[in-house]
């Protein structure tokens, strides 16, 4: 997570909410494109990928798959 002081920003707090605000830097590692998303729109993505690798491991093993 990047702190509003690195953003640039003065205070860490809104001027409308009054709230901290947070937000995530991400780095594509094969162009070097850096990215910063919200807290929510990470949480939401991580929420996506999560539900894909499930999926994916579902699929993959089926019903039949033991955690032991």
């Amino acid at each position: 997570m990047i702190s509003p002081q690195m953003m640039g920003k003065t205070e860490g707090k809104t001027e409308v909410t009054g709230k901290t605000e947070f937000n995530v830097k991400l780095r594509n590692l094969e162009n070097g494109t850096e990215y910063l998303w919200a807290k929510h729109k990470f949480m939401d993505r991580l929420y996506k990928m999560r539900e894909m690798y499930n999926n994916y491991e579902e699929e993959a093993y089926g019903d039949d798959w033991d955690d032991d």
